[in-house]
């Protein structure tokens, strides 16, 4: 390939959100030689990658919806003009993989990001969409081996073409946890409000300990579908004035170093970068196992990964955390040095660099 190398990422729009934040900060890294980067945004630039100078070209489809296949036809001619060695995918839009045939010329590299497990309700179109588009891919990343075992079983024709290449911690913390281990405990969640991430699980977790924590709050960060359903279910459940509807922040980190525990009590997640992120601070994670999650941390040492779906065992997590402060700090100091240690995105980017360049499959 040449030097430099043209890697043109497509994904779905720049808005807010956690592909956004990974592309932004990658992207954004002095570990990149000789690459010049491109973006395709399917529906628009959004707010969070509208008007960076970080690519070195972009584009946009302006599609409403991933169905508006004749729309997507005009991809073709849209990003000729950036002449990419690698076109790498970060979303699973039936705009790309219906068409992906058209693109043969190119080393195609697709990340997955959880779109697989968010869409498993979806399963009777992802798995013929995938049993077409599979072979024209060149290597599938996954973010965690959970993800990997997890993809792997649905698609074991494309077994070969994955790897596991971990999220990085994409932001380097200038701040530490800053709480007073004395006063009502700050709990926190950051996600989309939608079934797979568990949050009535996390609410019937909290009525069995809430008597014993008095003026106790939990912090959910996030917005989605489930949002009106959720705050319902809260104030039903007698939660209505500890559970906190933040909706999204552009200050996550910010917001993390006030908790004194972060939770993720996601039945599925593939990797869940606030758990990284939380760490990096300082604060100790509670989360399932049988998830990403639980390989981003290190249960008993930064965290802990309770029974899956099991709120006793939550509810005896988060209580045997948030009234021993002595082992709170122990796991938030350990986490700190894990998250800023093992996720480097120095790292991170070699690893990509050796799959655009082939070199790595």
């Amino acid at each position: 390939m040449r030097n430099p190398l043209k890697v043109l990422h497509l994904l779905w729009d720049g808005d807010l959100g956690g592909v956004q934040r990974y592309l932004l900060k990658v992207v954004a890294s002095s570990a990149w030689e000789h690459v010049e980067h491109g973006v395709c945004f399917f529906r628009s630039p959004g707010a969070v990658l509208n008007g960076t100078d970080l690519f070195d070209w972009h584009t946009s489809l302006n599609l409403k919806q991933g169905w508006d296949l004749p729309a997507a036809r005009k991809l073709e001619q849209l990003i000729a003009p950036f002449n990419a060695d690698v076109i790498h995918c970060h979303c699973d839009t039936p705009a790309f993989s219906l068409q992906i045939h058209k693109f043969e010329k190119y080393r195609l590299i697709y990340t997955e990001h959880g779109d697989t497990l968010n869409r498993a309700q979806r399963n009777w179109f992802t798995r013929p969409m995938w049993k077409y588009s599979g072979k024209y891919w060149d290597c599938i990343l996954e973010n965690s081996h959970f993800m990997k075992t997890y993809f792997d079983k649905l698609f074991p024709h494309l077994q070969e073409k994955t790897r596991v290449v971990m999220n990085p911690l994409i932001e380097f913390p200038s701040m530490r946890q800053t709480v007073d281990w004395n006063g009502p405990k700050q709990l926190g969640v950051f996600c989309r409000h939608a079934p797979e991430k568990g949050l009535d699980l996390l609410f019937e977790a909290t009525v069995k300990i809430k008597d014993q924590l008095p003026g106790m709050k939990i912090h959910l960060y996030g917005d989605g579908p489930l949002r009106q359903e959720l705050e319902e279910l809260s104030r039903s459940m007698g939660l209505g004035e500890i559970v906190i509807f933040h909706g999204y922040v552009d200050n996550p980190i910010e917001c993390m170093s006030h908790l004194h525990c972060l939770v993720v009590p996601s039945r599925l997640e593939a990797f869940a970068l606030a758990s990284l992120e939380a760490q990096a601070v300082g604060v100790p994670v509670i989360c399932f196992d049988n998830t990403g999650v639980a390989e981003v941390i290190k249960s008993g040492e930064t965290g802990e990964a309770v029974a899956w779906c099991d709120t006793d065992a939550l509810a005896a997590s988060l209580l045997g955390v948030l009234t021993n402060p002595e082992k709170a700090k122990k796991w938030g100091q350990a986490a700190h040095e894990r998250a800023t240690s093992c996720f480097s995105l120095d790292t991170h980017v070699e690893m990509l660099m050796q799959v655009y360049r082939g070199t790595g499959d």
